[in-house]
């Protein structure tokens, strides 16, 4: 297993040179951001979890990658967003008039988060937060000296992320500001009567999520939970500022609510909690029952072979 995850890995690599060579620069994104991260992490945990945690994890991503693509042709069919080519190409594999690139985006963001909660949760496991001890949904004082380590190693690391940003994505956008309609990612596009049908659609993927993870609250391991959060929404920003900037697509400002957080609409920061809530929620929810289903069918079979067992004694006759 670990050798077909490692050949996986390099082949997504690999895929990620090539789709920058070819200056395909979101289907490279998604390559180094999400798949080759999420080959990491199942290269990492794979083995330690349990078939049904592993069944649990590929139904998950399946069923999410699939409802978001549902949102996805709902979106691109009613224009909440376009896709624009004017800085980057678009890979020309297409389904219908949708790019590759938002399908692969939706199953890669999905898959990851599943990896990196599944991959956090068996470490704090195994650093001591076992169920039914106190520090399983508390947070121990060795945890929040792995928080504040981590909030350090951030906060060290943001001047340089940001002085990357600077030296590369700032000069090529500024390079031809007539060419690229509009500096700094400040593209505009509107059209149709202002309706927030953004807003509108993800209201009840938000609080769908929401009820899940409500749901299956008693069996999340908060700590992991929070470190998916902490990790992955700073994720989704700066992927998301990023193909907003380089216009890889576009919002409908008669579409949206209006706000942003640069030049990212509000309605995504619910976007992303509403992928983690619910991502996490139904992982948990579906190893639950696919526990309790498989321990019912343990039962039945010791059952079938008592009897079985107790019908041979008694000479054939039950």
């Amino acid at each position: 297993m670990k050798t077909t995850v490692l050949m996986l890995l390099i082949l997504s690599i690999a895929a990620s040179v090539y789709s920058f060579f070819h200056d395909w620069c979101y289907l490279g994104a998604l390559f180094l951001v999400f798949f080759s991260p999420a080959l990491l992490l199942c290269f990492h945990v794979w083995e330690r979890l349990c078939p049904l945690k592993k069944l649990s994890l590929i139904a998950t991503a399946l069923g999410m990658s699939m409802f978001a693509v549902v949102m996805e042709l709902i979106g691109v069919q009613h224009r909440f967003w376009v896709f624009f080519e004017d800085v980057d190409a678009l890979c020309p594999y297409r389904i219908g008039n949708i790019p590759i690139e938002e399908i692969l985006f939706y199953y890669g963001a999905t898959v990851q988060v599943c990896l990196l909660y599944a991959a956090l949760e068996v470490q704090f496991i195994g650093l001591g937060l076992k169920e039914g001890t106190p520090g399983y949904h508390g947070i121990s004082r060795k945890t929040l000296n792995i928080i504040g380590k981590t909030i350090m190693i951030v906060v060290c690391l943001a001047p340089v992320v940001y002085t990357v940003y600077k030296l590369t994505c700032v000069p090529l956008m500024n390079a031809d500001e007539s060419a690229l309609r509009g500096a700094y990612g400040r593209w505009s596009y509107s059209e149709g009567r202002w309706v927030p049908a953004w807003a509108l659609m993800i209201s009840p993927y938000f609080l769908l999520g929401i009820y899940f993870l409500k749901k299956n609250i008693k069996t999340v391991h908060l700590v992991a939970f929070a470190f998916t959060i902490m990790i992955n929404l700073p994720l989704y920003f700066l992927f998301e500022h990023n193909a907003i900037v380089r216009g890889h697509w576009v919002y409908n400002k008669q579409r949206i609510l209006g706000p942003t957080i640069g030049v990212t609409p509000i309605e995504e920061v619910f976007m992303y909690l509403s992928a983690i809530f619910l991502s996490v929620g139904l992982y948990e929810g579906l190893y639950e029952v696919l526990k309790r289903f498989s321990s019912h069918e343990h039962k039945k079979v010791i059952n079938d072979a008592v009897t079985a067992d107790v019908t041979m004694k008694n000479g054939g006759n039950c």
